[in-house]
């Protein structure tokens, strides 16, 4: 007598027959064949036979792919074992009919601007590498094992630099920051708008999603004053959040500070006339100074660019140090 199974691949489907074996007590006559599933009889008088076909079931691999932020439409492409391209975000390649106790991989290749932030198998006996971005699966019988790759999109900070008017000779305006990973704007940078109409910028992309600042170095010294300064999504600039994927946009804005020109006149006589100021001290100035009206009976002092707006400065003559 001859028994044979039906290709288990074929019918149910994604089995295979991994063991053949029958009892023979009498002369021993019968046989197996595992590549053919076939099992050869040999039944004598009165003999009980008895053959056992065991079929294991293969298994399956769910490669699913995540993004930060949700719903992105960048593609991403995975080579190995579990191979596919053109995965978006919460698509899947799904390969099923696997043998099992094999190792199978899937390396997933990052686009420019992502990082691979996870890769989570639901399955204790897998292993994840990030460096390499490869997940090594061990599939069991009939095991369906899901690996998450996430993905987190890279960001940018754009810097603004704005002013109200033209002023002071130099329009050079000097900025400094700090970020997440050591991130130091390239050392520092300089933006030089060229007038109240044309601004300037500069870009910093690629960013890690985090924590970030960027300030203005004492415009007060060259004779501007910053009137605002603010960053897209309400953040401050000193304490920008760039989530994946944003494009913070960061705009300061100046003012030329005011100017004013101090004359002593001297009917009489003429020396030198000692002044202070009485409440507020204009930009990078003492708080006193001299005029001079020896030879033509006047001096001024001009102070451009030094004066806050709506600030009250008061120069009063407050001693004659010596006359001619």
């Amino acid at each position: 007598y001859t028994v044979v199974e039906t290709d288990p691949q074929v019918n149910p489907g994604g089995w295979d027959l991994t063991d053949l074996v029958c009892i023979d007590l009498g002369d021993g006559g019968s046989s197996v064949d595992i590549p053919s599933r076939t099992a050869t009889i040999d039944l004598d008088p009165g003999e009980t036979i008895s053959c056992t076909f065991t079929n294991t079931k293969r298994g399956q691999i769910i490669i699913e792919k995540q993004t930060l932020p949700d719903g992105s439409l960048e593609t991403f492409d995975f080579t190995g074992d579990i191979a596919g391209s053109g995965i978006v975000d919460g698509g899947q390649i799904v390969v099923g009919n696997l043998v099992p106790n094999v190792q199978y991989s899937s390396t997933e290749t990052v686009p420019d601007g992502w990082d691979l932030t996870s890769i989570v198998c639901d399955d204790d006996n897998s292993t994840v590498d990030l460096d390499t971005a490869t997940a090594t699966i061990a599939v069991e019988a009939g095991e369906v094992v899901k690996c998450v790759f996430t993905n987190t999109q890279r960001g940018s900070i754009e810097v603004v630099k704005s002013i109200t008017a033209t002023g002071p000779a130099s329009q050079d305006f000097d900025f400094t920051g700090t970020g997440v990973g050591g991130f130091d704007f390239g050392g520092g940078f300089t933006l030089t708008p060229t007038d109240e109409v044309i601004d300037d910028s500069q870009t910093f992309s690629d960013l890690t999603p985090g924590g970030y600042s960027v300030a203005e170095t004492n415009p007060a010294s060259s004779g501007w004053i910053q009137v605002g300064a603010s960053c897209t999504g309400s953040d401050d600039p000193s304490s920008i959040t760039v989530s994946p994927g944003e494009s913070v946009v960061c705009t300061f804005t100046n003012a030329p500070l005011g100017s004013s020109t101090v004359i002593k006149n001297s009917e009489g006589g003429e020396g030198i006339f000692g002044f202070t100021w009485d409440n507020n001290v204009p930009v990078d100035e003492a708080s006193t100074f001299d005029l001079d009206t020896t030879g033509s009976g006047t001096d001024s002092r001009d102070f451009s660019y030094k004066l806050i707006p709506l600030t009250a400065y008061d120069a009063v003559s407050y001693t004659h140090l010596r006359a001619h």
